[in-house]
């Protein structure tokens, strides 16, 4: 009984997360800016989860079970894509900075 509960809270959780990894402009290093998106993720999560349920109530016929597999279908992607996204935003990182440091050298 517990698990399903937990289960119940982390597939919009995940949702939440994916979605504010997505919009956060900068890097993720420090662990205060971790706190800050959980915080964010959580709320985000729930208000969304909670539109979708009120949304699918009103289409008639379809089962709750159905919008839990579709849930968790889109919390997964979006967790790929924040994933894929957080890598590019590394390597972009990474290549303006070694590009700074090199104008920076040449310089002097």
């Amino acid at each position: 009984m517990i698990a399903r509960l937990l289960l119940s809270l982390l597939v919009p959780w995940v949702l939440g997360l994916a979605l504010v990894r997505l919009a956060w402009p900068g890097r993720l290093e420090s662990w205060a800016v971790w706190l800050l998106l959980i915080g964010l993720a959580a709320t985000l999560s729930l208000g969304i989860v909670t539109c979708l349920f009120f949304v699918w109530l009103l289409l008639p016929g379809l089962p709750i079970a159905l919008l839990v597999a579709a849930e968790s279908v889109v919390a997964v992607v979006l967790l790929g894509w924040s994933v894929l996204a957080g890598e590019g935003r590394k390597e972009v990182a990474a290549a303006d900075a070694g590009g700074v440091s090199a104008q920076a050298e040449s310089r002097y």
